[in-house]
């Protein structure tokens, strides 16, 4: 997960640096640091469906982490997105600014994915072990599915269950 979180932190630098200083050869070094976190999604998501069978006391503090660390990411994304969209506010380019927004929103859910991978293979494990409750099991796992709310889950989640051991 650290090397995803790295990857798309690279990939705005890169992107930013290159469409501020009109520099091409930066947004081509931001279309591969892109191209290179797609494999890393991938491989997150893998190892964090494998994790549902085995004991991981460490995945409520991890999820938080990567999730608080990616906050200024998405800050950046939301900015980069209307600095696209603004792009489009000609009438003439108007009809295209839904495409761009599905774009933007679809490229953020895949990081919002992959940061609550981790997160939601632990409820899922400790809610069929009956540790948790079904009913408060499937609310974290519907939250970790929403933006902004998966935040103050992932924050809620930790802080509920920091205090008694969940083993």
């Amino acid at each position: 997960m650290g090397l995803y979180i790295g990857c798309l932190y690279l990939l705005q630098v890169f992107f930013l640096i290159g469409f501020y200083c009109y520099l091409h050869a930066f947004f081509y070094v931001s279309l591969a640091f892109g191209l290179l976190s797609f494999p890393l999604f991938a491989a997150n998501i893998v190892i964090a469906c494998l994790k549902i069978g085995l004991p991981d006391m460490d995945a409520p503090k991890f999820s938080l982490v990567a999730k608080l660390i990616l906050i200024p990411f998405f800050a950046a994304n939301l900015f980069v997105c209307l600095c696209a969209l603004s792009g489009f506010l000609n009438p003439w380019l108007f009809w295209a600014a839904p495409a761009i927004i599905l774009l933007e929103v679809g490229l953020t859910y895949v990081v919002l994915l992959a940061s609550s991978a981790n997160l939601i293979a632990y409820l899922l494990r400790k809610t069929l072990q009956g540790e948790i409750p079904l009913k408060w099991g499937v609310i974290h796992i519907i939250l970790q599915f929403c933006f902004v709310l998966d935040v103050v889950d992932a924050i809620a989640f930790y802080f509920s269950h920091k205090k008694k051991p969940l083993v």
